[in-house]
């Protein structure tokens, strides 16, 4: 008996430190995907997936991708197996953008329509990344629905240092600076 607690006790802990391992890589490969290191991003986003395929780490690839203007194979991605980690309403926004990097603009609509409300705490990070990336190429859109959806994700998850440098990164963006304090505190 003792020996198969021992052995579920040392899968357990295997089992962890695979996750911490792969939620570690996916939060490197945003910090420098952010930077602009699209290649080095998908590298850590590709060990992430190695070590334990999550939704974050699945999303950071595609994303990768588009920031490499790999539209294509951001669809490829999407289309594996692996896919199923995500859940429909963000498979379906990150498909909405690599169609509209490919001109597929009616597509992109379709795909965009069919997406249900953001549910999981990886959701609405994602969109807040949109919102961001949106709000850098036209400077008309404010960034104030990123830092709204960077706050949800935060209020859902867990605490992860990923999701709060993005709540800080939308905020410095609006000028929140009690937020801005809140978070350096």
């Amino acid at each position: 008996y003792s020996n198969h607690v021992n052995a579920t006790m040392a899968e357990r802990a295997a089992l962890f430190d695979r996750e911490s391992r792969a939620e570690q890589l996916a939060e490197e490969g945003y910090l420098v995907l952010n930077d602009g290191r699209t290649e080095e991003a998908r590298r850590a986003f590709l060990s992430s997936l190695e070590n334990q395929p999550t939704p974050a780490a699945l999303a950071g690839l595609v994303l990768a991708e588009l920031g490499s203007c790999e539209a294509e194979r951001a669809l490829i991605v999407l289309d594996g197996e692996q896919a199923a980690v995500l859940s429909d309403g963000s498979r379906l926004r990150l498909r909405a953008d690599a169609l509209s990097v490919l001109g597929r603009t009616a597509e992109a609509a379709r795909a965009e329509a069919e997406a249900p409300a953001a549910q999981e705490p990886v959701d609405w990070f994602l969109i807040s990344q949109r919102r961001e990336r949106l709000g850098d190429a036209d400077r008309a859109t404010t960034y104030e629905p990123a830092l709204a959806a960077a706050r949800r994700a935060v209020l859902l998850a867990p605490p992860r240092p990923l999701f709060h440098y993005q709540l800080l990164n939308c905020a410095m963006r609006v000028g929140d600076r009690a937020q801005v304090e809140e978070l350096c505190e």
